[in-house]
């Protein structure tokens, strides 16, 4: 007879610290160093001035200042979790987010920043609406609510980035393989996280309707500003990608920024949108998976 306990131990099985071990260290990250191949160092054309090295040392900047906060969120929500297997979880994450932080910085010093220069550049990057959304992600930790903290970290701020990892690591593939292997390899944890998070509150919101209602108010409210954060970034940058491209088309060649999409020839405006659908679709349904609803 399988009893109610062993039933919940299986269904948690892919969030234990033995099965972090066997697919995150021993697994994509093995023979890795700071997350890339050994060989695939800095190229030397992104060492000398110019736009790839602007656009490259400013997607470095916004991956880290993200990562930075998911540290300190993660770290903080371990520490008010309300089972063990959230808390041996999310103590893995922390871990994860600390990673992350790490290598997308040593890239930036290897790209010859130095440790003033390096921090300058995070605070710089992060715009007004990301700035907010932080201080939201904040409060659910010191008001010690869990699951209003998974919905801010795993579900917006991580969730609502998946399309843009794999934007990312197409567009950086042809100028820099090791930067696309260190994207893949954060999109891997990262997606590990927002499944903890969605079977975490799917289960909450089951068994405490009442949470439905407030959750999907917090969910709501950081849609808005992460979508805006989102939108500004775009704009703001995607036209910088199109101009490094031209820079180095021989680089480029037939190189494809989505299926049929040419990153050479395809309009800034287009790029943008897709992405922007792509986020604020995937989301949606991201919402409607858990059980909340997204009030606007």
């Amino acid at each position: 007879m399988t009893t109610t306990s062993s039933k919940k131990r299986v269904s948690v099985r892919n969030f234990t610290a033995e099965k972090w071990l066997e697919i995150v260290p021993h697994g994509y990250l093995k023979g890795m160093i700071y997350g890339h191949s050994p060989q695939y160092t800095v190229p030397d054309y992104l060492q000398e001035e110019g736009k790839l090295r602007q656009v490259c040392l400013y997607d470095l900047a916004i991956f880290a200042s993200a990562e930075k906060i998911a540290v300190t969120t993660a770290a903080g929500l371990t520490s008010i979790a309300d089972d063990d297997w959230s808390r041996i979880f999310l103590a893995t994450q922390t871990f994860d987010e600390a990673r992350h932080y790490e290598v997308f910085v040593e890239r930036i010093r290897e790209m010859g920043l130095s440790d003033e220069e390096i921090a300058d550049l995070i605070e710089e990057v992060a715009s007004p609406e990301y700035r907010d959304f932080q201080k939201i992600m904040f409060q659910q930790v010191d008001n010690k609510d869990l699951l209003g903290g998974l919905v801010t970290l795993n579900i917006i701020l991580e969730g609502m980035a998946f399309p843009l990892y794999g934007y990312e690591a197409r567009f950086w593939k042809p100028f820099d393989p090791g930067l696309t292997e260190i994207i893949i390899g954060a999109f891997k944890d990262e997606t590990r996280h927002v499944g903890f998070a969605e079977k975490k509150l799917t289960e909450a919101i089951q068994q405490r309707p009442e949470e439905k209602e407030r959750l999907s108010r917090l969910a709501t409210e950081c849609s808005i500003r992460m979508e805006k954060a989102f939108e500004s970034f775009l704009n703001q940058f995607v036209g910088l990608y199109q101009e490094a491209c031209q820079e180095h088309k021989e680089k480029v060649g037939d190189a494809e920024i989505a299926p049929g999409m040419r990153m050479i020839d395809t309009p800034v405006v287009d790029q943008v949108n897709m992405l922007l659908r792509d986020i604020i679709g995937g989301h949606r349904e991201r919402l409607e998976k858990i059980g909340l609803k997204y009030l606007n």
